[in-house]
């Protein structure tokens, strides 16, 4: 058996009540996409914590989601480079 290891950087903004739900369906709307389990769950971390890194202060879970595009935007952009 193969050993996979992803070590992200853990946000303190990112914690807060109902994140793990937000991050639950970050990963979910990636395996319904056809990306395998844990390349998804990495990618769904790391999209977890660039949405509460450009949210910044006062981020609540609800936030999450709002912010997404915008991280998908730039990721875009800096794909183009």
């Amino acid at each position: 058996m193969d050993a996979q290891l992803s070590i992200p950087t853990p946000l303190r903004s990112s914690l807060r009540g109902g994140s793990g739900d937000v991050l639950t369906g970050f990963v979910a709307a990636l395996l319904a996409q056809g990306m395998a389990p844990f390349e998804a769950a990495a990618a769904a971390v790391w999209l977890h914590g660039a949405a509460a890194t450009e949210y910044g202060l006062g981020l609540v879970a609800e936030d999450l989601p709002n912010v997404l595009p915008r991280v998908l935007q730039k990721l875009k952009l800096l794909s183009n480079v």
